[in-house]
């Protein structure tokens, strides 16, 4: 008999032109992409309109970054890799609603917008359209903090604020923060009695810290414990009514047999000195420190963080008779 041209059907597994499809798309079809979702057989004049084609873009900050990006879809290729800057197109799909969803990575931000307008989780695909979909991930960055405290093995805690983000405390530790990138704000309270510094490896004054994509930071907070020197003043005989007289790098000050004189909290790190004036009568017998690490002598006393050096000044009489 004689067929219509409704009653004559040529599926894609058959390498030949249908009615509705030019050669190019054809030989394109079975040359390069497997069909994916192609649903029912082709109707020769009536065409089902299954020709758009979706395309994923991977974008990744820091750019050139090596991590791999896992995705998922509800088409071919499903699934598949993709790193910074590359794209995988789909196969041949008819019109339709696609989705594509990009696994999540440890220590990345992914968004994801297509260009047609539609969600990358339900793609409205017309006939005959291409929608690019563009993941852009972005990797978090590390800010280290790092609490160095002189004299080694000492107690004390510090306070920290960390803005945006927390506050916490720190002994001799470091800790990691693990955040996004932008700007932030880290300061140190000030505790009574300490010299605090900071510094950090980028150059960044730590009140405003700079963390770019996948950037680590390093801020090093030192902490140096202040310290103090005493002077005793004894006399041979004791007893006496005699004043002497101190000259000192923190302050001059005068003492009696039996009196000291504590400085008070001192820069450590800092090379002081004491002296005492000659006092007729008297001959110095004894001036001597101890608790210095470097030394002995009181006019070259190097402090050390945390450190109390005892220095010790013995006169003894060299003239008779009574003393004023």
């Amino acid at each position: 008999g004689t067929l219509a041209p409704h009653d004559c059907r040529l599926t894609y597994a058959t390498p030949a032109l249908d009615a509705g499809q030019s050669l190019t798309e054809v030989t394109g079809d079975f040359a390069a992409y497997a069909r994916g979702n192609d649903g029912p057989v082709d109707i020769g004049a009536f065409e089902l309109p299954h020709n758009g084609r979706i395309i994923v873009v991977q974008r990744s900050f820091p750019a050139g970054s090596p991590q791999a990006f896992q995705f998922t879809a509800n088409f071919l290729p499903d699934p598949f890799d993709l790193t910074d800057g590359q794209e995988q197109p789909s196969a041949i799909l008819q019109a339709g609603t696609y989705s594509v969803t990009s696994a999540p990575v440890d220590n990345w931000t992914t968004t994801a917008i297509c260009d047609d307008g539609s969600p990358p989780a339900a793609i409205s695909l017309g006939p005959n359209e291409t929608v690019i979909c563009t993941f852009t991930s972005v990797e978090k960055a590390r800010l280290i903090v790092t609490n160095l405290i002189e004299p080694a093995g000492d107690p004390q805690t510090f306070a920290f604020a960390l803005t945006p983000g927390e506050s916490f405390t720190l002994g001799a530790e470091e800790r990691t923060f693990v955040v996004e990138p932008g700007t932030y704000s880290l300061q140190l309270s000030p505790l009574a009695g300490w010299v605090q510094e900071a510094t950090c490896d980028n150059g960044d004054n730590p009140n405003g810290i700079s963390l770019d994509p996948g950037e680590w930071v390093n801020c090093t907070f030192t902490q140096r414990k202040m310290g103090r020197i005493v002077v005793t003043k004894q006399t041979t005989p004791p007893d006496t009514p005699s004043t002497f007289s101190f000259t000192a790098t923190y302050g001059d000050f005068t003492l009696h047999h039996g009196q000291s004189h504590d400085s008070g909290l001192l820069v450590p790190g800092v090379t002081y000195s004491v002296t005492e004036a000659p006092s007729p009568g008297w001959d110095t017998s004894v001036a001597a420190c101890t608790g210095d690490d470097d030394g002995s002598d009181p006019s070259s006393i190097t402090l050390y963080p945390g450190e109390t050096v005892f220095c010790s000044f013995v006169n003894v009489r060299t003239t008779p008779g009574p003393l004023a």
